[in-house]
């Protein structure tokens, strides 16, 4: 009876103590980053061709596989906006092998397109009062001198006056021609007009709205 409970407690320890193959894997760590600026590309997924092990790269783009078996194995790395980048590599066993993932940048294609348009100034023309808009067709049949002229045309209006038959400047609502703000594509424009104020710097073919 002795005997047979030595014998039990000798094999017990044996599997206790016996090294399991979990010990002798392989590390496989490094960084990912972008083939074009060498910048870190964060929070990759890397993983083995199989899937038995993976893991998801850090904000720095550091990431590390861990029991990782001895053999040839297949590294496969992935991020949206990326080529899908793969390696083969041979593992040893109680290997730590260092790997530098480059990522090259891919344009995603989307099947269906979706087109969002708006008419930029209406937002404007809602919350304005006294806002007149034009289209440059309407200009050609408004009075100018010699050919269309935006801003003689704009003299026209209602609430607007000339200062002279000879000047361009505009006095709205009994405001001077330079308390009148012009933007051109949201740009303030200084001085919108040339010779001696005769002429505005506006040519009407290329307005699309006043």
């Amino acid at each position: 009876m002795k005997l047979a409970i030595r014998a039990q407690i000798i094999a017990l320890s044996f599997c206790i103590w016996s090294p399991s193959t979990s010990i002798h894997a392989a590390t496989i760590n490094g960084f990912v980053t972008d083939d074009t600026n060498g910048e870190s590309v964060p929070f990759a997924a890397i993983s083995l061709h199989d899937g038995a092990v993976g893991t998801v790269g850090n904000a720095s783009g550091y990431f590390a596989l861990k029991g990782i078996p001895a053999g040839t194995i297949v590294v496969v790395a992935s991020h949206v906006g990326y080529k899908n980048w793969r390696d083969t590599v041979q593992i040893r066993d109680d290997a730590e092998i260092r790997l530098s993932i480059r990522l090259q940048p891919q344009i995603i294609v989307l099947q269906e397109e979706t087109v969002i348009s708006a008419e930029r100034l209406d937002d404007e023309r809602i919350v304005q009062p006294s806002l007149i808009a034009l289209a440059p067709r309407q200009l050609e049949y408004m009075p100018a001198v010699a050919t269309p002229d935006l801003l003689r045309s704009l003299q026209s209006l209602p609430g607007i006056q000339a200062a002279s038959d000879i000047s361009s400047g505009l006095y709205i609502r009994g405001g001077s021609p330079d308390q009148t703000r012009i933007l051109l594509d949201q740009v303030p424009l200084y001085n919108p007009s040339h010779s001696f104020g005769f002429f505005s710097t506006f040519s009407p073919d290329a307005i699309k709205d006043v």
